[in-house]
């Protein structure tokens, strides 16, 4: 709370000043210092109540810039300590007036003083869930990124749950930050969530965590203020896609924990709008921030995935989930291949599209298709470079990371017309939007794309408007800041 004045409190009382505090008489009315006063005054009106929240504690006076107040309402009727320092902790140029007459201005901004008056030194300890950290796919490369992007700043400190399996992979993509590493027990998809639901937050306070962030679909239930970041709906609007524990358990708690968090984070406009039609609520209180580009994904040196040669291919990206509408192009393969290119599909066996997944291997089979089920970053990249065209045909998303990975290599690029692909393209000449239950229109879209002939490989390059894992890391911290401490960190202000 910053107290500026107490006369609307006190009105024009007449000065008293037994102890000799420093008050001034400057018209018959009342000029004490309002740290001075309103520390009187909470001593004589605040009444102690037997069953006040105690979980506002002492604070750590060389490291807060906070208010210092004794712990629960009771000891303050008692006559404790209060000491406000408004004039030390904002710095504003009216503070000057608020001070004793014989008081040297304290974080008063100067010319002399080259740094902002408004700082925090003290790194923002942040609590982030990342179970998903080796799962494929983009939520897996979101945690990936955002972890890796979030260890090099020096004014964090993270605490990540992971299980204990990934490990390794946490400590590598942080090294050589510190990190302070929570397993919970037990690794399976159901008590994985369970424990971030309901056990992560008694960890992340003992690992003394100011804020969390949850990466995908849940946050703990704590008192400490969460952040939940947003990929998409699909667990609400198709959950019947889902195999049957992620579908009868996570809705709710998804739905539970929307309502719970602090603050969402949505990774585009086209999710936060299906959020507001859902509740309104949660895209109320709902911020945008675009997911990056991949800079590990840029600097990797491309290899040849086995199984493709010198064949002209097309591209896809993703698992086989029904939205992904594989089956739209694994139909038009079985017929007639557009163009005579073969079907190159990226993506873990993962979905629950058995028919697609049928004719997918039945393709492979007879040599029109190629099914990659694990590529790491050099073999992405050079499937993006290479290919006669990228697809994706699919119904809904909340972003879209291949359709941005692919434009960021020049690739063209045939996607359906759905809202968030439409949002990330920002109608790029190289993206021909097509809708996804049209498949005349794929033949004629995907031979158009390769009319031109083989492609000339060009220096990637991150589209205009579009931007890094970084800068969208920067801008979470910013979010997280404020909902820990209220002030902006000195590096995103």
């Amino acid at each position: 709370v910053a107290v500026h004045d107490v006369r609307s409190e006190l009105g024009d009382r007449p000065v008293e000043d037994p102890a000799g505090v420093g008050a001034r008489d400057v018209g018959g009315v009342e000029q004490r210092p309002p740290h001075r006063v309103l520390g009187g005054v909470l001593l004589e009106r605040i009444r102690p109540r037997r069953h006040a929240p105690d979980h506002v504690g002492p604070r750590n006076t060389e490291r807060d810039h906070t208010d210092l107040v004794t712990t629960g309402a009771e000891p303050l009727g008692q006559r404790a300590c209060v000491l406000l320092r408004a004039t030390q902790h904002f710095g504003w140029p009216e503070a000057r007036d608020h001070q004793d007459a014989h008081q040297k201005p304290v974080g008063y901004w100067s010319p002399d003083r080259p740094e902002p008056p408004i700082h925090d030194r003290d790194p923002l300890r942040v609590g982030i869930l990342a179970d998903s950290i080796e799962h494929p796919g983009g939520i897996g490369r979101y945690v990936r990124e955002v972890l890796a992007a979030l260890a090099a700043r020096p004014d964090v400190e993270l605490a990540v749950v992971a299980p204990a399996a990934a490990g390794p992979t946490v400590h590598a993509l942080t090294d050589p930050s510190p990190v302070r590493l929570l397993t919970p027990p037990r690794a399976d998809q159901v008590s994985l969530a369970l424990w971030d639901r309901f056990r992560a937050g008694p960890a992340f306070a003992h690992a003394d965590s100011e804020v969390i962030i949850g990466c995908k679909h849940l946050v703990p239930r704590t008192l400490r203020p969460t952040l939940l970041v947003v990929h998409d709906v699909l667990t609400l609007t198709r959950a019947r896609e889902n195999a049957l524990a992620k579908r009868v358990l996570l809705p709710a708690q998804y739905r539970r924990s929307l309502t719970d968090a602090s603050a969402l984070v949505a990774v585009s406009n086209a999710t936060r709008d299906r959020l507001g039609a859902i509740d309104g609520s949660w895209a109320a209180k709902c911020t945008v921030i675009p997911n990056g580009m991949s800079e590990r994904l840029i600097d990797a040196q491309p290899v040849s995935p086995p199984g493709i040669g010198d064949r002209r291919f097309a591209l896809v990206v993703g698992d086989l989930t029904p939205r992904k509408n594989l089956a739209l192009l694994t139909a038009l393969w079985r017929a007639d291949p557009p163009a005579g290119l073969t079907l190159v599909v990226v993506g873990p066996d993962s979905g629950t599209d058995a028919p697609v997944r049928a004719e997918l291997l039945e393709l492979e089979r007879s040599g029109r298709a190629v099914w990659i089920r694990g590529a790491a970053d050099d073999g992405l990249r050079w499937c993006y470079e290479h290919a006669g065209v990228v697809l994706f045909p699919t119904f809904e998303e909340g972003f879209g990371l291949p359709l941005l990975e692919a434009m960021t290599f020049h690739a063209p690029v045939v996607a359906s017309d759905e809202a968030a692909l439409l949002e990330v393209a920002a109608g790029a000449p190289a993206v021909a939007h097509v809708a996804p239950d049209d498949p005349g229109g794929w033949r004629v879209a995907i031979e158009h794309a390769v009319a031109d002939g083989p492609r000339t490989t060009a220096t990637p390059a991150i589209p205009a408007g579009a931007i890094s894992w970084t800068d969208h890391t920067d801008r979470l911290v910013f979010r997280a800041r404020a909902l820990a401490r209220g002030i902006p960190s000195p590096r995103t202000a």
